[in-house]
């Protein structure tokens, strides 16, 4: 795997692959001891009209902006239909092969996906939750908030993921 980028890597994990259902994990969220969660996914993709879901999303560390950016991440999933990729997002391989799969992009390549496969059907957020690293806020909480929300807007607007990646890499490099 030589191309630097998200969509890429993720597209050609799904190649190497073997199962009916697909789980993609960022590598800072971990779960914590919950056995049913296999049998809970499956349960959620056996339904009429479900394309995806995912985990109910929490921070690894405490407080009120970590509370709050999970509470807002969940409600984005389960209303508006995006699920980000520390959210644990899961499907099933025919529909991730109906939604056209990850494209090859640096960025938003979670987003795209989610787009497609919220077309094909309802999205459901289980109960069972996945904790996630806080690192990326750490030294400026609101403010990397901000900017993420400022290269979604960008995104919207029509910036590209290129561009949009090289706007990303200069704040986290």
């Amino acid at each position: 795997m030589s191309q630097a980028n998200r969509g890429a890597q993720l597209a050609y994990g799904v190649t190497k692959s073997q199962g009916d259902i697909l789980w993609f994990l960022h590598g800072d969220s971990q779960l914590n001891g919950q056995q049913a969660i296999f049998a809970d996914i499956m349960a959620v993709l056996s339904q009429p009209r479900v394309s995806a879901g995912c985990l109910t999303l929490r921070f690894t560390e405490k407080g009120f902006f970590y509370r709050y950016l999970a509470i807002t991440s969940n409600w984005r999933a389960k209303y508006l239909g995006l699920i980000f990729g520390d959210q644990g997002l899961f499907t099933t391989r025919q529909n991730y092969q109906r939604a056209g799969g990850f494209l090859a992009e640096p960025l938003m390549e979670d987003w795209l996906l989610s787009r497609q496969l919220h077309r094909l059907g309802k999205f459901k957020l289980i109960s069972a939750p996945i904790y996630t690293s806080n690192r990326r806020f750490a030294a400026h909480p609101w403010r990397t908030h901000l900017a993420m929300h400022r290269l979604q807007l960008l995104f919207i607007l029509g910036t590209s993921p290129k561009d949009l990646a090289k706007r990303y890499n200069r704040r986290h490099n």
